[in-house]
């Protein structure tokens, strides 16, 4: 085992006696007993974080060279067949998965699509999409799904009838579509329920990868639009116009706290997700971060969320130095770092300072719909409290 992936709290240790306590550890035995044996302090829980991780004796990384390791699980994981699999590089942010967004995967994301995009429809599949020509009515359509077509066909063109997938152009378009992370792929979901949109292969999450401003194909020709043009443009202009009445319909009234909260989570997340990424911390406890950001909003705005996050990566950074603690450790910190800088704030009645927009997670069509269109309140939606966010009509 290189000296490099040794954790100074096991460096004492010979390669011979780490090999002895990995596979102890695993068998089962007693952690306190290991720790006595082999004069470790680390609290109970965290030994399988110490542990040296795996080295591919077979790959290396594509982007950079450098070796592919895997961090090694708890062994309640690994019992329960929940262990991680995921390799990754220990010099740069390469990752053995497919939304890996390392400049050798952003490449041949790219290559793969327009390889892929230069392939035809089936005709009899062109053909049964083309008639699908059924009317569809606004007031059917929740709140979320209306957005969404809007905020879609203003990243797409349209127009361009349905020869092409509505989904080859959102990639490399200047605008994101939606916030990075599962939000897009959720309203993509959600608006393919409507039949306004439809998957020539029927099982959508194989058909494609979705990642907010970057999509990935397995097949880019997938989801196309399943109604006709002139029908389309009827659907899109009446919501335009629905949009702008000061009476909506009454669900979708029902349903705008909902979709705003869904979309102010979504970029607290991709935030979070960024500020991690930055200092190279792995991914945290999802449910503990999910729990945080919602309390978070409750209270403050996305753009006071943003600097709380900030303030807590800082800390995390700052307790990683400090105590040369497992990375894991370090960005399951940085989740409560953040929580205990929102108390303490709220505690002592102390205004929480507001970030700009970060221009490498920039403002996405939803949210321009959503803000602009529906609400006409520009950008308060990023910089106000959900709960004091008003719609304004001329």
């Amino acid at each position: 085992m290189q000296n490099t992936y040794i954790h100074e709290k096991l460096s004492h240790l010979t390669a011979d006696e780490i090999d002895t306590l990995i596979k102890r550890y695993y068998a089962g035995d007693k952690i306190a007993d290991l720790y006595k044996e082999f004069h470790i302090e680390c609290p109970t829980n965290y030994l399988y974080k110490l542990l040296p991780p795996i080295i591919s004796t077979t790959d290396t990384c594509p982007n950079c060279g450098g070796e592919m390791i895997l961090c090694r699980p708890s062994r309640d994981k690994l019992s329960s067949k929940k262990a991680s699999n995921c390799w990754h590089c220990s010099k740069c942010r390469h990752v053995d998965d497919f939304l890996c967004k390392c400049p050798y995967c952003r490449k041949s994301k790219k290559d793969l699509f327009q390889s892929t995009s230069k392939n035809n429809l089936d005709v009899n599949e062109l053909t049964c999409l083309q008639s699908v020509n059924r009317d569809i009515q606004v007031r059917n359509l929740s709140l979320e799904q209306a957005i969404t077509l809007l905020a879609l066909v203003r990243c797409c063109n349209f127009d361009r009838g349905l020869a092409g997938s509505i989904l080859d152009v959102l990639e490399n378009g200047a605008i994101p579509f939606a916030p990075q992370g599962e939000y897009g792929l959720y309203l993509i979901e959600k608006l393919l329920e409507t039949e306004i949109i439809r998957s020539v292969n029927q099982s959508d999450r194989d058909a494609y990868l979705f990642n907010g401003a970057a999509m990935s194909f397995k097949n880019p020709k997938s989801i196309l639009w399943g109604v006709s043009i002139s029908k389309r443009s009827e659907l899109i202009q009446e919501i335009e116009e629905y949009s702008q009445r000061k009476s909506w319909p009454t669900h979708w009234t029902e349903q705008l706290q909902e979709v705003m909260f869904s979309l102010a989570y979504a970029e607290c997340n991709e935030f979070f997700t960024w500020c991690a990424k930055q200092r190279n911390f792995p991914t945290a406890a999802e449910q503990s971060t999910t729990k945080m950001l919602v309390h978070l909003l409750q209270d403050y705005s996305v753009a006071q969320c943003y600097s709380i996050i900030y303030s807590g990566a800082k800390s995390a950074a700052d307790f990683l130095v400090r105590t040369s603690c497992n990375p894991h450790h370090a960005a399951n910190y940085m989740i409560s770092a953040c929580q205990r800088w929102a108390d303490q704030a709220k505690s002592q009645n102390k205004s929480v300072s507001t970030f700009n927009r970060n221009f490498e997670l920039p403002r996405s069509m939803v949210n321009y719909v959503l803000h602009d269109l529906f609400l006409m309140h520009d950008d308060d939606g990023f910089n106000l409290p959900l709960s004091k966010i008003t719609i304004r009509k001329n």
